[in-house]
């Protein structure tokens, strides 16, 4: 009877004793796995920005003169023949360029074409109807400006690139 009790004893120790290694063992998994997670989501931010800055940078968007500069006439004329280039973005979601008028008015965005570009608020080259999530970075919006005594110079100003990514 004796010997009965101490081996259900030494049965119940040893029971408790693998649960508690289950438990911390669990444990320890879960932060790794939460590092794991924590370092893909940081991955993808940083994936995400530096697709935004390489599209900024590209031929069909830059300017000549500076980085992360948006070329507004050739968006504009991007706009016009966008059914065209909609092909090459197909890892986009949707392509908008806040202007600097739009990031101080942010409501009820005013979207531009070549006839109101000194007063509108957004350029929307495409968005496809899907949930997204968006990427963004500021960079310069440069576009030819002719002034009062018919002299042609490049107006620049400050605007948002976003890039919507599928979730």
């Amino acid at each position: 009877m004796k010997g009965q009790l101490k081996i259900q004893e030494m049965a119940f120790m040893i029971l408790a004793v693998v649960v508690f290694f289950i438990l911390v063992g669990l444990f320890g998994l879960s932060l790794i796995y939460g590092g794991i997670q924590e370092g893909a989501t940081e991955q993808q931010e940083k994936l995400a920005q530096s697709m935004v800055l390489n599209l900024a940078n590209s031929p069909e968007f830059a300017c000549n003169s500076n980085p992360n500069c948006i070329d507004v006439d050739k968006i504009m004329a991007l706009q016009d023949k966008m059914i065209i280039y909609k092909e090459l973005w197909t890892k986009f979601a949707g392509i908008k360029i806040i202007t600097q008028q739009g990031l101080m008015n942010n409501k009820n965005l005013e979207e531009c074409n070549r006839g109101n570009l000194d007063s509108c608020d957004e350029i929307i080259l495409f968005e496809k109807d899907v949930g997204k999530e968006y990427r963004e970075t500021f960079v310069t919006l440069c576009r030819k400006v002719e002034s009062s005594n018919n002299m042609i110079y490049e107006k620049c100003e400050i605007g948002k690139l976003s890039i919507g990514v599928e979730k």
